[in-house]
Formats: C-alpha cells, sequence, structure tokens
C-alpha cells in the first residue's frame, strides 16, 4: 500500500514538472514531512497555479499605486477610486461585501469586508486575510502596500470560483499608518477597529489571520537585507542563515507568534513542496512581540492581543527596502516574479488552511 502511494504521489508531482516546466513550479519529488497539517493534492494544486493572472495582478498594482490617504484634496480622491475597486472587487464572484466605519478624532476611517461563505452555510470556522491599503502622506505607496491589496484582489478573484469547507473573509483596512497630528494614534486603527468594534463575531471560530505588507521589493544584491544587531542574541540561528545567504534581501519574511506556529509552518511547506524557488524565512516571536516593536507595526499586532492565531508576511519593510515610506517608493522597485510567487503561496495556504475542495 505504502509503495501504491508512494508512486501516485510521485506521478502527480511529475504531472506538475511536465506540464508546467519551469524552475517555477519544478516540485520536488520526496515526500515532504508535514505534521499534522496536510498539503493540498497536487492536480489541486495545478489548477490553483493556473488560475493565477500575473498581468491583472500588475494592472491592478498599476492602478492602486498612487498616494491615498485624507491629507489632500487629490490624495482622498484616489482613497475613495481604490476603495470602489476593493468593493467591486470583493462583491464579484458570487461574494458579499460590506463595509466597517470608524472614527480616529477627526479622521473617518473605512474597512472593507469580503465574504466566502463555506459550502456548508452554518460552518463557523473563518480564515481571515487582510492588507491595509492607506499610505503615508506623500507616498505612492507601491510597496507599501499597493503590493498587498492587489494580491488580496487577487486573491479573493480565484477563490471565490472554489467551495471550501471553512470560510474566508478579506479585509482591507484603513488608517494603517499613523494618523498625521495626533497624539496616542501610532497606526493600525482600521485593524483595531475590526477586531474590537464588530469584525470578528461571537459566533466566529477563527482559524487565524494572515496580514499582507509590502510583498513586491526582492534583491539578490549582496548586503541589501538588513539584520538589526540587538535581534542577533536573540535570534541566533535566524541571523546564521541570513548571514549564509550574504545578507540578500531575497525571500519573504513571515513574524509568528506562539499561536500562529502551525499557520507559519504551512506557509513554509507549501513554499518548500510547490514552490521551492521562492525562499520563506520565519521569525517565531515570544509571546505577543512586548518589548520588540519592530514586530508590531502592522495589522497582525490587534490579533495576537486579543488571542488569535496571526502571521505577518512581508518582504521586511525598512530593513529591505530603502525607499519605505518616501517619494521614491514606486512600481519600478517592484520584482514581479517575486510578488507573484508570493501571491501563489498563498492561494496554496489558504486552500490548504479552510480544505479546497473542487468536485
Amino acid at each position: 500500500m505504502y509503495i501504491t502511494k508512494y508512486f501516485t504521489n510521485l506521478c502527480c508531482r511529475l504531472l506538475l514538472v511536465f506540464l508546467l516546466p519551469g524552475s517555477l513550479y519544478a516540485v520536488p519529488l520526496h515526500i515532504a514531512d508535514t505534521g499534522t497539517y496536510a498539503l493540498i493534492p497536487p492536480p489541486v494544486t495545478l489548477k490553483l497555479l493556473q488560475d493565477f493572472d500575473s498581468v491583472r495582478l500588475r494592472d491592478n498594482l498599476l492602478l492602486i499605486g498612487k498616494e491615498r490617504n485624507q491629507y489632500s484634496a487629490s490624495a482622498n480622491a484616489h482613497l475613495e477610486t481604490v476603495r470602489k475597486l476593493i468593493l467591486k472587487s470583493f462583491s464579484s464572484g458570487g461574494m458579499s461585501s460590506h463595509t466597517q466605519s470608524f472614527s480616529v478624532q477627526n479622521y473617518q476611517g473605512m474597512n472593507i469586508i469580503g465574504e466566502l461563505y463555506a459550502k456548508n452555510r452554518s460552518t463557523r470556522g473563518t480564515l481571515i486575510i487582510g492588507a491595509h491599503y492607506d499610505t503615508v502622506e506623500g507616498s505612492a505607496g507601491v510597496d507599501d502596500n499597493a503590493t498587498g491589496v492587489a494580491t488580496l484582489i487577487e486573491l479573493a478573484r480565484i477563490l471565490s470560483h472554489y467551495d471550501f469547507k471553512y470560510n474566508i473573509r478579506f479585509v482591507a483596512f484603513d488608517l494603517e499608518e499613523a494618523v498625521r497630528n495626533i497624539n496616542g494614534h501610532g497606526g493600525t486603527e482600521g485593524s483595531k477597529a475590526f477586531v474590537e468594534h464588530g469584525g470578528i463575531l461571537n459566533t466566529d471560530s477563527i482559524i487565524g489571520f494572515i496580514n499582507l505588507d509590502m510583498l513586491g521589493y526582492y534583491t539578490s544584491q549582496k548586503n541589501s537585507q538588513q539584520f538589526p544587531q540587538g535581534l542577533k542574541t536573540v535570534f541566533p540561528d535566524l541571523y546564521k542563515k541570513v548571514e549564509k545567504n550574504e545578507f540578500r534581501g531575497d525571500f519573504l519574511l513571515s513574524f509568528s507568534n506562539d499561536r500562529s506556529r502551525s499557520l507559519a509552518r504551512t506557509v513554509e511547506e507549501s513554499a518548500h513542496t510547490y514552490i521551492p524557488e521562492l525562499s520563506v524565512i520565519n521569525i517565531p516571536v515570544p509571546g505577543n512581540g512586548e518589548g520588540m516593536d519592530d514586530f508590531r507595526r502592522s495589522d497582525h499586532v490587534h490579533f495576537w492581543d486579543n488571542g488569535y492565531s496571526a502571521i505577518s508576511l512581508g518582504d521586511g519593510a525598512y530593513s529591505r527596502n530603502p525607499h519605505y515610506h518616501s517619494p521614491e517608493d514606486k512600481f519600478q522597485d517592484i520584482n514581479e516574479h517575486f510578488l507573484g510567487m508570493v501571491t501563489k503561496l498563498l492561494l496554496l495556504t489558504v486552500a490548504t488552511q479552510c480544505e479546497i475542495n473542487i468536485l
């Protein structure tokens, strides 16, 4: 029986390699030790990868990538354009969408939520995927965070055509960036409102939250990835790994805490098994990152602080991208191949976590 199972698995993997040649789709022929979680079968993997549309992802990235906030008439007008794009995207494919309004003193924020319900509508298990869509003042915010929003839209488009055992909730957060001229508001206001004021229902059973924040900056240049000296002693094994790679900024970075280790492992195993060209490095943050501000700067933090499993995926922000929070955060910095690989990885991760069904 074992030999038959192994031979079937091997044939499915060879099918992936021959139908979609090239290193991006070359699947290792060994059987990965997946622990307590089971990766999706190769034929389903093949279908999901074929559904990905790099042109559509690029078009949305170009459309979104202009300054969007409430600090000028032009930036506010584009903020509204992006809101409409997200709402329209979330409303397609049989999904339902709605908004959540909240206020931060003189600023009115709006989270945009898309619901993809499980085939069994009585199911309460829910995976949440989110990305913030606002920018700091004066920045087009292509990497930060048009990349996350364009990926979120592409995920919703593709996944809405399938049935799942569990619900999937897509959320575009507003006011993630620090609110100008308001003391005590350092950012992540949209996710705070979502977690603490109605975005999560009492009947929800949350599988986890995946945060998408800056997914496009990739470089194989040596010494392009900074590693703060203060973290060298905290994460010595991680430091050695980055050092061995000559501090190249050529990997996807993942933050997880104790509650989210399993979700982080699913991301790593999906990459290792199906997209081996994409390197994923996970930082296992102790507790909820108390006293480690570098790991608490995005929308996952309110999920951590309220007891939910959550991971944050990104390219390292200021530790890699020299144009972080600047007017130069533009499209020319984006590595589209890297962004495409990350999007495909997310498709596979979500399909695994929510148990996709294509029958």
